[in-house]
């Protein structure tokens, strides 16, 4: 019996099954050779489960830079690269933020094996599934002499206010997003976190006439924001399924940049939908503020 097919962005069916189908897959570097950063951008369609062979793609990727993009000093995700399913059973005291951080900490852990004699940082999207809801998304930064760190999502998006794991929690908003990385101080921003600096969503928010965790997470970033004041900013977008998709993630990163005094640069990186492949070097280009800091990469 064969298993379920999917297709590949060259049309050719792949067995979402066979365990080293993410070997088949190649790199296509879009543009922005010379650049300190990379964006890796990974189609949606691809299975993420295997953190084992998740890991061996990056040190794929790892190859890859050393031969034909020698700056790079930062490689960014998209969100959710790696998804980890359910595991049998429920943690004591339920999936909350400690036992989803848990899961995270466990991939870090075989991130930071497999990529050992890198000689570039890694800002990996990591989602924790219970049941269908992604109850913990993750960014695992992997650096080189140092221990991975763990940020964790603090800003939902519509329904994920009812389950992301410690929303509404001192813990949850209090992610440690400013990380020393190879390029400098930096923001990580998991997804939506990145609309909590836009002008429209600030302003909604503050309608409130009290504070809302919606408002205290926000107020955090900000407060993270100001105090430490990172050169860069690094967002990992789940999903590009359209072009104008990424309109809102751009308003926001032009925001960030002028907005703060010391104008940080702001770079996103994404999971894509097949109907965008042709578009994926000007979609790239459009997640970064201001444009040209960052050297698109596919995995197709």
């Amino acid at each position: 019996m064969t298993g379920p097919k999917a297709f590949n962005d060259k049309g050719r069916a792949m067995d979402t099954r066979q365990p080293h189908g993410l070997d088949a897959l190649t790199f296509n570097v879009l543009s922005g050779k010379g650049s300190e950063v990379a964006q890796l951008l990974y189609p949606r369609s691809i299975e993420r489960h295997d953190v084992a062979l998740l890991s061996r793609l990056l040190a794929r990727m790892e190859t890859l830079c050393g031969a034909e993009t020698p700056s790079v000093r930062v490689v960014v995700t998209g969100g959710g690269l790696l998804e980890l399913l359910p595991s049998t059973g429920r943690p004591p005291g339920g999936w909350g933020l400690r036992a989803a951080s848990d899961r995270a900490n466990e991939a870090a852990a075989a991130f930071k094996e497999a990529l050992s004699q890198a000689k570039r940082d890694y800002i990996i999207g990591v989602d924790v599934f219970a049941g269908p809801r992604t109850v913990g998304q993750f960014a695992c930064v992997v650096r080189q002499g140092r221990e991975p760190v763990i940020v964790w999502k603090s800003f939902p998006v519509g329904q994920e206010a009812n389950y992301l794991a410690g929303f509404g929690t001192l813990d949850g908003r209090c992610s440690p997003r400013i990380v020393e990385t190879a390029v400098g101080k930096s923001l990580i921003l998991v997804c939506h976190d990145a609309q909590a600096f836009n002008h429209r969503n600030i302003g909604l928010v503050r309608k409130a006439t009290q504070e809302t965790p919606r408002r205290a997470a926000m107020n955090e970033m900000q407060r993270q924001m100001q105090e430490q004041q990172p050169e860069w900013a690094f967002n990992l977008i789940h999903q590009i399924d359209k072009p104008g998709s990424l309109r809102t993630f751009s308003t926001s990163y032009q925001q960030i940049h002028d907005d703060h005094g010391w104008s940080p640069c702001v770079v996103g990186s994404f999971g894509y939908g097949q109907d965008v492949r042709p578009d994926l070097a000007c979609l790239a280009a459009q997640a970064q503020y201001p444009r040209g800091l960052a050297c698109g990469i596919a995995l197709e």
